[in-house]
């Protein structure tokens, strides 16, 4: 029986799961959560709901989703629709709270 080339590959595998020894190694995962509480308290202080986990965020904008992604990404953002009022964000577990604020900041102009 043959399903998918890849599926279960031994060299696969253990290439998956020595890239995730090196993340929890360097503290990826605590940085994560660390980036996600951090803006998640940015975006509920400002009035947006929010879901996901980690940083596989959706925040309920309220106005076009479409229009708002443009928006962002003239200002430097880049955001994706996720339905008619909704953005998902996937950003780096990198990135600084500096750039999630400015990003939020750039929120706010964009929906007023």
């Amino acid at each position: 029986l043959h399903t998918q080339t890849f599926l279960g590959h031994p060299v696969a595998c253990a290439a998956a799961a020595a890239s995730l020894r090196e993340l929890a190694e360097r503290g990826i995962p605590t940085l994560a959560d660390q980036r996600s509480r951090y803006v998640r308290n940015l975006l509920e202080a400002r009035g947006f709901a929010t879901r996901g986990r980690g940083l596989m965020l959706g925040v309920e904008i309220g106005v076009d989703a479409l229009a708002a992604c443009r928006a962002l990404l003239d200002r430097g953002f880049i955001a994706l629709p996720a339905g008619a009022s909704s953005l998902g964000l996937t950003p780096p577990a990198v990135i600084t709270e500096r750039q999630l604020a400015a990003f939020v900041d750039a929120l706010v102009e964009v929906v007023r």
